[in-house]
């Protein structure tokens, strides 16, 4: 059950980013970062969970910033978060 409630969080942050901006992609190497949203403030990575950040979050961020390594700080979505994801001016 928590995997789907995951899975319609991910949905749901998709949703948002995309009101945001309409340059919502993913980025996938050893591992997967959710979406990487490029605007003029230049291009950040997300990462949503619904539950704790796991290592394999960390792994994939570390892999993405040795390719992007001028991309913006990162940005954990999560069900505490989101508002303040909402309000951001990406």
């Amino acid at each position: 059950m928590g995997e789907d409630l995951g899975k319609e969080f991910e949905n749901l942050v998709y949703l948002l980013l995309r009101r945001k901006t309409s340059d919502v992609a993913y980025w996938k190497g050893k591992g997967e970062v959710d979406f990487v949203v490029s605007t003029d403030h230049g291009v950040t990575p997300i990462q949503v969970t619904f539950g704790e950040p796991q290592q394999r979050h960390e792994n994939a961020l570390e892999e993405f910033f040795r390719q992007f390594p001028q991309a913006n700080e990162a940005i954990y979505a999560t069900p505490e978060s989101f508002a303040e994801l909402a309000a951001m001016d990406l």
